[in-house]
């Protein structure tokens, strides 16, 4: 498409290096999304406005943007994510009407922290009030007082005030899509699945052996391989419990934990507690390529998520692309993934016996690790392909652009 007929977006995002997984995604999506739109990026501050974004993609910062006419007349796109790092795609997503990309059906955390983690708990009463009526003024009289559980952050999406102001939304499920078409019917939304980005595969080593040697892993020992932030959601606790109860009837092995630890020193503890002190690898936040590099010298990686805040793993779907033999939790947005592609778990996180017997099985049955890989790699390739992604957005961006917006009080996040 030549360049003087692509009609112009803009692109609310941080970009990398952000630590946030959607600076990558928005990131790795601009090349191919660019060919049917002339695009422009707006970060927050000017110091990121300097990315070295593809072809002529022009990045901004965000005072700047908003103070140019013609620019604050450009549709727009906003990356909306539940941490602090997309406040300003939010705040700017309730403002001006567009196209929202909810990577998170749950966005509580950022309200959190936009609210409670400046002071103003009445501005959190006043919209947890305001979007989960009865209960959610129940909920913030009890945080108020001190009773409170990361869960019910969770049973309060808060998502939507930014959905009732969009002009359409994209989610990366078909979990998703489900629960905004029941709370949200008059909202058009899309289902686009999460890209696969290859652009960088080239420089991965070749097999699993030259991946351990990169990464200095015994080339000897059965690897488990956990990856990304490690949270309690991502039930490493579960993981290490399991492998404590099977480590006598398992080959040699390691498990990897590659990314930050939230609690370091409680993960040891537990370690040492089930007898998997000396088979416990923790690397700390490591490069990109370190980290795929670990997901190829993986026998197993283990990707469990309780709860969720209904976000699409981008590490999961990394490996799955790779051709890893992934283990995952049967519900919510993993059920997009097929089922002879994963290893799928009934959801419990009080009972270690189904993970335990799951990878008893995976560990004696190279041949079965070798045939998930293969279809998860074969699923992704075709189903999260990159191209493909970008063709749906530029259908959803394009529809999007004949939709009148519809009238609707402002919504307040100053209570």
């Amino acid at each position: 498409m030549a360049s003087t007929t692509r009609p112009e977006w803009a692109i609310f995002s941080p970009l990398p290096p952000s630590p946030s997984g959607i600076a990558d995604y928005v990131a790795e999506h601009l090349e191919p999304l660019s060919r049917f739109f002339r695009l422009h990026v707006v970060v927050e501050k000017p110091e990121q406005a300097g990315h070295n974004a593809c072809g002529d993609v022009v990045v901004h910062a965000l005072e700047a943007f908003n103070r140019d006419p013609r620019l604050k007349r450009i549709p727009r796109l906003y990356h909306v994510g539940n941490n602090p790092f997309h406040e300003f795609v939010f705040r700017e997503a309730i403002e001006t009407p567009g196209v929202v990309v909810l990577h998170d059906f749950v966005i509580h955390h950022l309200i959190s922290n936009i609210t409670l983690g400046r002071g103003d708990a009445e501005a959190y009463a006043s919209i947890l009030s305001r979007e989960h009526g009865k209960v959610g003024r129940h909920l913030a009289r009890l945080r108020a007082a001190g009773c409170f559980s990361e869960f019910q952050q969770f049973l309060t999406p808060l998502s939507g005030m930014v959905i009732r102001r969009a002009r359409s939304v994209i989610v990366h499920s078909t979990w998703a899509k489900r629960k905004i078409v029941e709370l949200f019917p008059d909202t058009p939304t899309r289902c686009i699945p999460h890209h696969f980005f290859d652009g960088d595969l080239a420089d991965l080593p070749l097999d699993r052996g030259a991946a351990r040697a990169v990464i200095g892993a015994d080339p000897d020992k059965l690897l488990f391989v956990c990856v990304g932030y490690v949270t309690p959601p991502k039930q490493v606790e579960l993981l290490i419990r399991a492998l404590g109860r099977v480590r006598s009837v398992l080959p040699e092995f390691e498990l990897w934990l590659v990314g930050e630890a939230a609690d370091q020193d409680g993960v040891v503890d537990l370690a040492k507690t089930e007898g998997l002190a000396d088979r416990l690898k923790l690397t700390g936040r490591v490069a990109l390529d370190m980290f795929q590099s670990a997901m190829l010298a993986a026998d197993i990686v283990v990707n469990l998520r309780y709860p969720s805040a209904g976000e699409t793993s981008g590490t999961l779907v990394r490996a799955l692309g790779l051709g890893c033999c992934c283990v995952i939790f049967d519900y919510g947005t993993f059920a997009d993934i097929p089922d002879d592609a994963a290893v799928r778990l009934p959801l419990d996180t009080a009972d270690v016996d189904a993970l335990a017997d799951a990878l008893v099985r995976l560990a004696s049955d190279p041949g079965l690790r070798g045939r998930l890989g293969d279809a998860a790699k074969r699923h992704v390739l075709k189903a999260n392909d990159l191209k493909r992604c970008a063709s749906l957005y530029a259908d959803a961006i394009s529809e999007s652009s004949s939709t009148s917006v519809r009238g609707r009080a402002t919504a307040r996040v100053d209570g």
